[in-house]
């Protein structure tokens, strides 16, 4: 009897235990502020791993909407997690533009997105000009739709607009100027421009605050006078397919990047005849760092156009060059690169390197007939030699002093070439080279032997290497070490 008692007294005071708050128990869900940073990382990723910023049309965050009533709420009050637009669905996109309420649009619509209905949502998303963050897009346009979508861009103000990418696969070439009233003249935050394929000319200057532009299939005068609109700007991208203008440029004419700190050159410009000549109008400050992406199957005659015509005595007499540095990438083997430097403390991986070539060497080039693939050793003596030609030393400061090799075999045999005396010439390649760095270089046959001759042939016209670093080369034994020591005074082994 007794026992029983026990046991409905228990049996009560459990009961009573679980129909009671326990503040000391975890809680059964996420603080709000938890809640927003899950929703807006999920939406990020979402974003980045779908093509046009949304699945099939759907917003990214609409998912977390279907878990809870919590989580709706808690989702739908937060503006934020609505203003990436990229659906090309009316009706989604009239819901992502309300639940976004006042909060700044970044509008995102990559190639593919049909003409028909990029027209449409382009003409709603429009109306949210003066919100809009971020804005681009890129299409087929007719002359009719184009400039339909130049009448968008022009009908109201665009105060937080900070990017602005856009192309045109079709835009007709046309006199007429549309900066006089893009944006009605006011994208006082526009600091980043990319365009592709503008017909139109650049009289006015709306994008004064232009800090990086990246260009293709424009004019050359068009650019030009872009330029000149652009006195900010610190990064210029060339990615080729100009224009053929129709107005002439005189021959003398410059524009002055006074604040222009990179210059890239795409793997396209050396198709395009234009960039020899854009180069030739353009007065560079001395300390730009300039990047040229080159198919090497192409042949190097691009590249020496180029270094040929480029402005030399920007500022003063200071020379634009320092050093070069050339560059081999396959994605089937390992790279190579060249380096040149007028210092032997040169180090490679910061701000000393003024000029850098890409060389693409693919395998094969299928869209060109007849192209083979690069040879190594051809790329470098080639470049070497252009380097080395007289016309093209007021680019540099000084002679150079050293150059880095870093590659595999084949590669060493460009550099020996280069650097050999001919026999009887009064001529010597690179007289103030002093330094020779070599990285990861498997010599093969003769290789090393020939490199050595070159080396001593330079002592005995009193032209010597005095430093020699051999780093990652693990073919080679301590007795051909000691061969270089023979020619080299100071050789060191990493």
């Amino acid at each position: 009897m007794h026992t029983d008692e026990n046991s409905a007294a228990l049996a009560e005071s459990a009961r009573v235990l679980r129909s009671r708050s326990n503040s000391q128990v975890p809680i059964s869900r996420l603080p709000d502020e938890i809640l927003l940073i899950i929703f807006k990382y999920f939406e990020e990723n979402t974003r980045r791993v779908s093509a046009l910023g949304a699945y099939n049309g759907v917003p990214a965050c609409l998912a977390v909407t279907h878990v809870s009533r919590h989580w709706r709420r808690v989702a739908l009050e937060r503006p934020t997690l609505w203003r990436f637009v990229g659906s090309t669905s009316i009706s989604w996109l009239d819901i992502m533009l309300e639940r976004s309420q006042k909060a700044p649009l970044v509008v995102k619509y990559r190639k593919g997105t049909p003409e028909s209905i990029l027209v449409k949502t382009l003409e709603k998303i429009l109306l949210h000009l003066p919100r809009i963050k971020y804005l681009e897009f890129y299409a087929m346009f007719f002359s009719l739709n184009s400039d339909r979508i130049m009448e968008l861009l022009s009908s109201q103000p665009a105060p937080m607009l900070e990017t602005l990418k856009i192309g045109f696969e079709e835009m007709i070439p046309t006199t007429e100027s549309t900066t006089n009233t893009i944006f009605q003249g006011e994208a006082p935050l526009l600091r980043s421009l990319q365009v592709f394929g503008w017909g139109r000319r650049w009289p006015s200057c709306t994008f004064d605050g232009i800090r990086t532009l990246q260009v293709e299939g424009m004019q050359l005068s068009d650019l030009l006078t872009a330029l000149q609109c652009m006195p900010s700007l610190e990064q210029l991208t060339f990615m080729g397919g100009m224009l053929q203008s129709d107005r002439p440029i005189p021959i003398n004419s410059k524009v002055t990047l006074a604040r222009l700190k990179n210059i890239t050159l795409g793997d396209n410009w050396s198709k395009d005849a234009q960039a020899v000549s854009l180069f030739r109008h353009l007065a560079l400050p001395v300390d730009v760092n300039i990047v040229i992406w080159h198919l090497s199957s192409k042949g190097l005659q691009p590249i020496a156009d180029l270094l040929s015509v480029m402005d030399k005595r920007s500022c003063g007499s200071t020379p634009v060059f320092r050093s070069m540095c050339a560059i081999k990438f396959s994605p089937w083997s390992i790279g190579y690169s060249v380096e040149f430097s007028t210092s032997t403390t040169f180090n490679r991986q910061d701000d000393n390197v003024r000029l850098t070539i890409h060389f693409d060497c693919y395998l094969y080039v299928v869209d060109e007939p007849g192209a083979t693939r690069a040879d190594p050793q051809e790329v470098v003596f080639e470049m070497c030699n252009i380097i080395a030609e007289r016309r093209r030393q007021t680019f540099f400061a000084g002679q150079f002093e050293s150059i880095y090799l870093h590659g595999k075999p084949g590669f060493i045999r460009g550099l020996t070439d280069a650097l050999r005396i001919v026999e009887g010439s009064p001529k010597v390649p690179y007289p103030s080279l002093r330094v020779l760095l070599l990285g990861d270089i498997r010599f093969e046959g003769d290789e090393l032997q020939d490199l050595v001759d070159v080396l001593r042939m330079r002592v005995q016209k009193d032209v010597p290497v005095q430093e020699l670093s051999i780093e990652g080369c693990t073919n080679l034994s301590a007795d051909q070490v000691d061969l270089c020591r023979e020619v080299v005074e100071v050789v060191s082994r990493i």
